[in-house]
């Protein structure tokens, strides 16, 4: 065995490291033509058209419709509508997260500990 081969052997703990540099460079591509512009723009609205909604945003649509329906009648004969309109949770959530003020990163103890040991 060469020499360096059995000095290597003799070291029990291995510290590996390594780096990676990845470069893309950046691809430059014509513009569209109005057609590609069309196929594009269709294929965007079929996305969002079968995408699904979350519970929140069924709700404000359902909502909405009622709410434009009673308008229409002039009076809601449904006697189960929501008291708190979807809307009314995101303005009140807006409101909650305004309110909301984070701890301090330091403690009193940490504080103490800081003088004591300085």
């Amino acid at each position: 065995m060469s020499r360096s081969l059995v000095s290597l052997k003799d070291f029990k703990n291995w510290n590996i490291f390594s780096g990676l540099c990845i470069r893309r460079p950046a691809v430059i591509t014509p513009e569209l033509t109005p057609l590609e512009k069309q196929v594009a723009d269709l294929y965007k609205k079929i996305e969002f058209e079968r995408s699904y909604l979350s519970a929140h945003e069924l709700r404000h649509e359902v909502e909405t419709k009622n709410i434009s329906n009673a308008l229409s009648k002039a009076a809601s004969t449904n006697s189960q509508e929501s008291l708190i309109t979807a809307r009314e949770m995101e303005l009140m959530w807006e409101l909650d997260a305004e309110k909301y003020k984070p701890a301090e990163r330091l403690t009193g103890m940490d504080l103490i500990e800081v003088i004591y040991y300085h």
